[in-house]
C-alpha cells in the first residue's frame, strides 16, 4: 500500500473534484447552466478564442527571449509547439500547474541544450513572470479593496495576501539586486537539501542562480522587455474573461470584480486536483454570488475555461507524439522532476 501511495492520493485527489462537481450541479440545475450560453455572440467567442491565443504567444515570446539569451538555438515556431506542450501538461499533473514545465526543459534536449541548462531557461521565465505577477497581484488586489464591499472575512484575507506577496516581493528583488542566491535559499529555507532524493538538485540550482544573476545584470533590454510582454499578456487575460462573460450575458461587471473572477481561477488551480475538478465551480460560484451576478454563469465560465485547458492538453499530447515521445515516460518525468514519485508497476 506504501508503494501505491501516489497514485492511491491523485485517485483520491480526483474522486473529491467529481463530488464536490456533483454537489454544485445538484444545487444549480445543469439546464440553468445551460441557458446561459444563449447570450453568446460570434464577436464575443471570437475576442476569447484569440485572447488565449494571444496569450499563449505572448508567453512563449517572453521564454524564446531568455532561450536566446542562453545561447539555445530554437526556431520560435518549435518554441510555441515546446510552450503548449508544457502549457497542456501542466493541467493534468497535480503539481499546482507548474508539472509541464520539466518536459518544457526535455524538450530542449533536442535542440542540443543539457537538461539543467533547458530547466534554467524554463526557471527564469516562470520566476520573472511570478514576480511581474506579483506585483499586478498587489495592484488589482489594492484595487479591489477600495472599490467592492467586500465581506468582512474575504477583505482580512485579502490584506493578508497583500502583506505576504509584498513581503515577498521586498526579498526577490533585493536579493536580485544584492546578487544572492534566489532559488537555493528557497531550496533550503524549506529544508530540501536533507532530502536524500532531491539532494543532487543543488548544484543544478546553483547554475540556475547564476545564470538568473547574469540574465538580470547582463540583459537588461530584454529583462523591460519581458516585463511588457508579461504585462500585455495580463491586459489580454483581461479581454479574455470579459469577452468570455460577455457569452453568458454578463455586461456590466468593474474591473476589480474581474480581477476577482480571474485571481479566484488561479487560487482553484493551486489546489492539487487534476484540472481543479470542482473547486474551480465552488470557487466562482462564490465569487459570482458575492457580486451579486448570475452563479449559473460562474459554473457556465468553468466549463469554458476547463474545455480551453483541456483543448491545449490535447493538443500537447500530439505534439508530444509527433515528437516520437513515450507519453507516459514523459509524464512520469514531469512528475519525478516535480518531487513526484509513482511506483514502476503503474507508468
Amino acid at each position: 500500500m506504501k508503494k501505491h501511495w501516489t497514485i492511491i492520493a491523485v485517485i483520491f485527489s480526483v474522486l473529491v473534484g467529481l463530488a464536490i462537481v456533483a454537489k454544485v450541479y445538484q444545487e444549480i440545475p445543469l439546464l440553468s447552466v445551460i441557458n446561459t450560453f444563449q447570450h453568446g455572440s460570434n464577436m464575443a467567442i471570437l475576442g476569447f478564442i484569440g485572447a488565449s491565443i494571444g496569450i499563449v504567444l505572448l508567453h512563449t515570446w517572453r521564454w524564446h527571449i531568455i532561450i536566446k539569451t542562453a545561447g539555445i538555438k530554437v526556431s520560435f515556431w518549435k518554441t510555441i509547439l515546446y510552450r503548449i506542450v508544457g502549457y497542456g501538461i501542466s493541467f493534468i499533473t497535480p503539481i499546482a500547474k507548474v508539472g509541464g514545465e520539466p518536459i518544457r526543459a526535455m524538450l530542449l534536449q533536442r535542440e542540443g541544450a543539457t537538461f539543467s541548462r533547458g530547466f534554467s531557461t524554463v526557471a527564469i521565465d516562470r520566476i520573472i513572470e511570478l514576480a511581474i505577477t506579483g506585483v499586478l497581484f498587489v495592484v488589482g488586489i489594492l484595487i479591489a479593496i477600495i472599490t467592492l464591499a467586500l465581506p468582512t472575512n474575504l477583505f482580512i484575507i485579502m490584506i493578508i495576501l497583500v502583506v505576504f506577496v509584498l513581503s515577498v516581493l521586498v526579498w526577490f528583488y533585493f536579493r536580485l539586486i544584492s546578487k544572492k542566491n534566489i532559488i537555493l535559499s528557497i531550496f533550503q529555507f524549506f529544508r530540501l537539501h536533507k532530502i536524500k532524493k532531491i539532494r543532487h538538485w543543488e548544484e543544478n540550482i546553483v547554475k540556475m542562480d547564476t545564470w538568473m544573476m547574469e540574465f538580470s545584470k547582463n540583459h537588461k533590454i530584454e529583462f523591460n522587455r519581458i516585463v511588457l510582454i508579461t504585462t500585455a499578456a495580463w491586459l489580454l487575460m483581461f479581454i479574455e474573461y470579459k469577452s468570455v462573460l460577455m457569452i453568458f450575458g454578463v455586461t456590466h461587471i468593474s474591473f476589480a470584480g474581474l480581477f476577482l473572477i480571474i485571481t479566484m481561477m488561479g487560487f482553484a488551480y493551486l489546489v492539487p486536483i487534476p484540472l481543479a475538478l470542482g473547486i474551480l465551480e465552488a470557487a466562482q460560484i462564490s465569487v459570482f454570488a458575492m457580486l451579486g451576478l448570475n452563479v449559473a454563469a460562474g459554473v457556465a465560465l468553468s466549463i469554458v475555461i476547463r474545455a480551453r485547458d483541456f483543448i491545449w492538453t490535447l493538443l500537447a499530447v500530439g505534439i508530444l507524439a509527433i515528437f516520437g515521445f513515450n507519453i507516459r515516460k514523459a509524464y512520469k518525468k514531469s512528475l519525478e522532476e516535480g518531487g513526484v514519485r509513482l511506483p514502476k508497476e503503474i507508468i
